[in-house]
């Protein structure tokens, strides 16, 4: 099998700076981009099949240096949007701003990068490989707007795999469950008022309790992303870890109840 080279977004840390190592490790080439250079400079030192762009992918500037990095490589095989964060809440109390730096960071960000790299891609009949999240196939107390800039991805992941499927490109969302990356530590948290106690504090303090032996090995997301990467067909999603299977089965199975308790309604 041929080097593939990979455009890694949010590879400072988590995910993705475990995948970019993972990737030069088997012998492909790495363009990791994030908005810590210090990182990405140990990152850069580890392996010179590394290479990296220090840019915030919300800004125009930033899609425009990682534009320039791809074409200085000569294009790419597999683009990984992977950047962004944890963002909980009661909707009605997440500020505006909040709001719209979730959604610039998890959908106007890699839709960005994905149109800019798309001719790229098409020419190496590529893969395109989005993070999203278990919580991007249902909400609760307080995912609110995570869970809608998530869902927003994973139906743009959807579109695109059927769009871009004459062209031999894939297009595939990740959905993982809790995984020990410090994604949980580093989340914006909106502490509820007390009309929210009930709800969205009891979920709030549900997750704050989790220990390290109730997250996964972030090393399963990575070969999750790899078989997305190395598959004839990937799927269009993947739940990665017994948690994120369970719960999204379990809120698929809600929405087909639901559904059929008001079948009588929507015929008539």
């Amino acid at each position: 099998m041929s080097a593939k080279t990979w455009l890694i977004t949010g590879a400072s840390s988590g995910f993705g700076r475990q995948l970019a190592e993972t990737v030069a490790h088997r012998g492909d080439h790495v363009i990791a981009t994030g908005r810590r250079s210090g990182a990405l400079n140990e990152l850069a030192e580890q392996n010179s099949r590394i290479s990296t762009v220090t840019a915030d992918v919300t800004t125009p500037e930033g899609i425009a240096a990682i534009v320039t990095a791809v074409e200085t490589a000569g294009g790419v095989d597999v683009l990984v949007n992977n950047a962004g964060y944890g963002v909980f809440g009661a909707v009605e109390q997440i500020s505006e701003d909040t709001a719209r730096a979730v959604f610039e960071t998890h959908v106007f960000g890699p839709l960005a990068i994905i149109r800019a790299v798309l001719p790229s891609l098409r020419s190496r009949r590529g893969r395109i490989i989005n993070l999203s999240s278990e919580l991007g196939a249902y909400a609760w107390p307080g995912s609110g707007l995570y869970s809608a800039s998530k869902g927003a991805l994973e139906l743009i992941s959807e579109a695109l795999a059927l769009e871009l499927a004459p062209a031999g490109v894939t297009s595939t969302a990740i959905q993982p469950g809790t995984y020990g990356t410090g994604f949980i530590a580093n989340a914006v948290v909106e502490a509820p008022s007390e009309v929210y106690a009930p709800s969205v504090g009891t979920q709030l303090a549900k997750i704050g309790q989790l220990g390290p032996d109730a997250v996964g090995d972030p090393q399963d997301v990575v070969e999750a992303i790899l078989l997305a990467a190395d598959a004839a067909n990937p799927p269009v999603r993947l739940a990665v870890g017994v948690e994120a299977l369970t719960t999204i089965r379990e809120s698929l199975q809600k929405q087909l109840r639901e559904l059929d308790a008001v079948t009588g309604v929507t015929e008539s």
